[in-house]
């Protein structure tokens, strides 16, 4: 998470030394987006992707982060029934 003195630039944005304006919310930007990005990358939420592929073929593409594994649909059902297995059986 933040530290103190990356929290202060949420609370004190006044520019140090020859730091513009811009470079305070640029860092504190940065900041922001590395947090939310580790919030994000620690669930055990599985992660699902749908695609649809010029020939109008449906996918999804399906990461455990639990068991470390990646898994190919093509349909739907097929998700839900992987979701469930895996909700019931961890």
């Amino acid at each position: 998470m933040l530290n103190n003195s990356q929290l202060l630039l949420f609370f004190d944005p006044k520019p140090t030394g020859n730091q513009s304006v811009f470079q305070s919310f640029s860092k504190v930007r940065s900041l922001v987006i590395e947090a939310l990005s580790n919030i994000f990358r620690s669930t055990n939420q599985p992660q699902i992707r749908y695609l649809v592929a010029s020939s109008g073929e449906q996918r999804w593409f399906v990461y455990d982060p639990v068991s470390n594994t990646r898994q190919l649909f093509t349909t739907e059902a097929d998700v839900r029934q992987w979701l469930e297995t895996r909700y019931y059986n961890p």
